[in-house]
């Protein structure tokens, strides 16, 4: 007959259980007598004690249980329902209910020690409420993972981290996340192609890692479209964060956001402007991989802009390729380049793929122009075909201008001057096309 096991452990006066298999329903009991020790309390569930244990449906755990061990319930695929203790309960081991069949889950506030893993390949799981204590402050690692009817949760506030891989893969569609948050980490909510509505990264967040974000959102269609805001107190998109991203729109609350990292909106397909802000000094090409081998990941690839404005915060180009180098493969019509942009030095735009240059309509510089170098626009294999406007804002008295700037551009090409007294500064180097006031 269908029991479950007991050993005593002298230490504690208590028992722990074993292991048991068979019932559909399992209470486990406040106290046990083993008829050797005596009535005492049972306070711990052993680790792999009820591991791929298919029979079992009803979970009911007794009041004096501090600690369920390593894979205790593992695979138990038909257990549907589980009552925690309220009181006792402050420790789940990892993996202690992966690939189980639970339907609802509330961790007790009890609980101070959670593990990874702990429900992995959960896919019935619909609800999930985390504890509140002053002890928890992350979601471990690997929490969530491919709960597929996962669809909404809520981060309290007195969480500062959510860990790596924590919903990867998982069936979100609406993410709460509270002030209070500082960091979300690598991979926190890698797949996650159910996110719909608005994503509002707090101000208190000041790091997103890598991959956090990396092909998350639905695809726009009619009203269902996946929006991202980011707050004020993030200092660097690190690589990748966005990477195949769904989200139609990037909002940023302005504030302390510097850099930008390498493929951060790479193959972002459905995004119509991006307006990066005025705090951003960085944007990085590059990435390196763990081997210390870089790689060329230019941040825009693959994304489809109607405009993308580069700040006024991100300044003058020291290096022609490395500038190059952020657009390649970018599909963007209209570029605006901020106020810190006042020189353009050789070849600035020449090493850009063809994909870029091919798709490009216009060009604004809203600096006060220092020089453009030779070759700044030319590229005679793959020439601005489509290029047909640019607007220059403001030029300095000392204005330069190098050697055959537009030479493989459309002769059709529009130059608008602002104000009209730049207009003879710019005529004197005698460009050979339309030009506007």
């Amino acid at each position: 007959m269908p029991s479950t096991t007991y050993s005593y452990d002298a230490g504690s006066l208590s028992y722990f259980v074993t292991g048991g298999c068979g019932d559909a329903t399992i209470t486990i009991p406040d106290t046990y007598d083993d008829g050797s020790n005596g009535v005492r309390p049972v306070t711990r569930i052993n680790a792999s004690a009820f591991l791929s244990c298919t029979s079992l449906v009803t979970l009911i755990i007794g009041n004096n249980i501090t600690t369920i061990g390593d894979s205790a319930f593992r695979n138990c695929s038909n257990l549907t329902s589980v009552t925690f203790p309220t009181s006792s309960l402050t420790t789940i081991a990892r993996r202690a209910f992966w690939g189980t069949g639970l339907i609802s889950v509330a961790i007790p506030n009890s609980v101070t020690s959670m593990s990874d893993s702990i429900f992995v390949d959960c896919i019935n799981l619909a609800s999930a409420t985390l504890p509140i204590n002053e002890t928890i402050t992350t979601v471990p690692q690997g929490t969530f993972v491919r709960c597929t009817s996962l669809t909404s949760i809520t981060i309290p506030s007195n969480y500062t981290a959510i860990g790596t891989d924590a919903f990867t893969l998982s069936g979100l569609q609406t993410v709460i996340l509270n002030e209070g948050l500082i960091i979300i980490r690598t991979q926190a909510f890698y797949g996650c192609r159910s996110l719909i509505g608005t994503l509002t990264i707090p101000n208190s967040v000041t790091t997103i890692n890598p991959r956090a974000f990396e092909k998350t959102g639905v695809a726009p269609s009619g009203s269902n479209e996946f929006n991202v805001i980011i707050g004020s107190g993030v200092t660097n998109l690190e690589s990748h964060c966005f990477y195949e991203s769904y989200a139609k729109s990037f909002t940023f609350i302005s504030g302390n956001l510097t850099t930008i990292g390498p493929g951060v909106f790479y193959d972002c397909v459905y995004l119509t402007n991006l307006y990066l802000p005025n705090s951003i000094t960085t944007i990085n090409p590059y990435s390196i991989d763990p081997s210390g081998n870089t790689y060329r990941d230019p941040p825009f690839t693959g994304t489809t802009l109607n405009s993308l404005r580069i700040g006024d915060g991100f300044t003058i180009i020291s290096d022609h390729i490395d500038f190059a180098v952020i657009f390649i493969g970018a599909n963007i019509s209209n570029l605006i380049l901020g106020k810190g942009i006042t020189q353009l030095e050789k070849n600035s735009f020449n090493a850009s793929a063809n994909t870029f240059r091919a798709n490009l309509k216009s060009i604004t510089l809203e600096g006060k122009m220092i020089s453009l170098g030779t070759e700044t626009f030319t590229n005679y294999s793959y020439p601005m075909e489509n290029l047909n406007e640019v607007f220059f804002n403001d030029f300095n008295s000392t204005f330069t201008f190098g050697d055959r700037v537009f030479d493989s551009v459309n002769y059709n090409v529009v130059v608008y001057i602002k104000p009209k007294q730049n207009l003879r500064i710019f005529l004197k180097w005698k460009i050979f096309i339309l030009t506007k006031v």
